[in-house]
């Protein structure tokens, strides 16, 4: 009789541990979207969802190639708010040589001797170029229902 209630109570404690076996916490989602610039997607980059402030959970990073990401259910981010931060890679450009090599004389082969003292103090610089812009940060909220699909069209 008491292996009998022994078992019986065995038996129950092991239903109520697996009962408790499953988290009550909100899982990650699997999201997937498109990535573009002044509506030309973008060839590869990166793109990572980070908690806004006051929110917890960790950070969801994935590549994006060919203009389109995707999160695994197994990476993707929780519920809430985000600060998404996007960054692309540039393609390198092939002009056969730098223009700064071009203008000292390296890919001739031909040394320039440096301009005189007084001219360097009054010839203009050449032209400044701005770099083009190869990141950008966004606002974006991953509803616990919500739609699964979130596209980005950047500016700029």
């Amino acid at each position: 009789m008491l292996y009998r209630r022994l078992f019986l109570l065995s038996g129950l404690c092991g239903l109520c541990l697996a009962g408790c076996g499953g988290s009550s916490e909100p899982g990650r989602h699997a999201i997937w979207g498109t990535v573009s610039v002044n509506g030309t997607s973008i060839a590869k980059g990166s793109i990572s969802f980070l908690p806004s402030q006051g929110v917890s959970g960790p950070p969801a990073t994935t590549l994006i190639e060919e203009g389109e990401y995707r999160f695994a259910k197994e990476n993707g981010p929780f519920a809430g708010a985000y600060r998404v931060v996007i960054g692309i890679e540039l393609e390198p450009v092939a002009d056969g040589g730098s223009a700064a090599a071009a203008a000292a004389g390296l890919s001739s082969g031909i040394k320039v001797a440096p301009p005189p003292e007084d001219a360097r103090r009054y010839r203009p610089g050449p032209p400044k170029s701005t770099p083009p812009k190869t990141q950008w940060e966004t606002q974006c909220t991953i509803e616990e229902n919500g739609d699964d699909q979130k596209d980005f069209n950047l500016s700029g």
